[in-house]
């Protein structure tokens, strides 16, 4: 019952120490729209949507 208590409070403790969440959830979304825009044609396809 120790053994189990204490690899569940392992657990936990690991997954608060490694799992981190991001400080900006948008950021993933602008990482990939500057990617996007590193390139001519999705450029081209940002500044059409942009501008319709």
């Amino acid at each position: 019952m120790k053994f189990a208590i204490c690899f569940l409070f392992g657990l936990v403790t690991l997954n608060a120490v490694f799992v981190k969440k991001p400080s900006n959830p948008n950021a993933g979304v602008f990482a990939e729209l500057e990617e996007i825009e590193e390139h001519a044609l999705g450029r081209k396809l940002l500044d059409t949507i942009l501008f319709k």
